[in-house]
């Protein structure tokens, strides 16, 4: 059996965001870097600083994940960090979170759910089945089980 994982996040988000985190900068930057614009210098700041922004913003999703602790999980979303005990929660699915239609959701036992950015499962319209988000929730269920019996 394979050894289990200490951080999960689905390896097609982490490819997207970090070639969007190296194209970003170059396609919106290099037209207003390289146009012929006549006085137009703000608007090629405003062009650069947009590229430079973009993929920090990449980067950071890219760096999303859910990572397994002793005590609990840390949950790293693209503007928060949370630390969760395993004694708070109740299970792991995928469900909608906002406006993503299959992303894995933390439930708690207060009733209250966490959303997670790293583990997103495919567009459900498209693709019925994604292997690898409902992998990741289902050993995450695992581990809890696990942390509830020691």
């Amino acid at each position: 059996m394979q050894p289990m994982r200490s951080t999960y996040r689905t390896r097609s988000a982490v490819v997207v965001d970090l070639a969007c985190a190296l194209l970003a900068p170059p396609l919106i930057s290099a037209p207003a870097l390289f146009g012929t614009w006549h006085g137009a210098q703000p608007i090629r700041f405003v062009f650069v600083a947009l590229g430079l922004i973009l993929s920090i913003i990449s980067v950071r999703l890219a760096y999303c994940a859910i990572h397994v602790e002793p005590s609990g999980i840390r949950i790293v979303n693209p503007t928060s960090s949370r630390s969760i005990d395993w004694r708070e929660i109740d299970r792991f699915e995928l469900g909608r979170w906002g406006l993503l239609p299959r992303n894995c959701l933390v439930r708690l036992l207060d009733g209250s759910s966490v959303g997670v950015w790293a583990i997103s499962a495919r567009n459900p319209n498209l693709v019925r089945h994604d292997s690898a988000a409902e992998a990741s929730v289902a050993e995450l269920n695992v581990r809890l089980g696990q942390a509830r019996n020691e």
